[in-house]
């Protein structure tokens, strides 16, 4: 599955992995983006209703 982002991430799913870097605490996610441009493909891995899925994303510009 290919998306762009925030369109396939939920509000109750939990990220656990950013492109292969497993994710520690809620600001290794914001650090791990900033590090990355618009446009940028990222595979992510990540638990929905208990169920560990991955998936590749493409960063999009963020809307207020």
């Amino acid at each position: 599955q290919t998306c762009a982002l925030p369109i396939c991430i939920k509000a109750d799913d939990i990220i656990t992995k950013f492109d292969g870097t497993e994710l520690k605490d809620d600001t290794d996610l914001a650090k791990l983006i900033n590090n990355k441009k618009v446009g940028d493909s990222i595979e992510l891995e990540y638990y929905r209703n208990g169920e560990k899925k991955t998936t590749k994303v493409t960063l999009k510009e963020r809307q207020e």
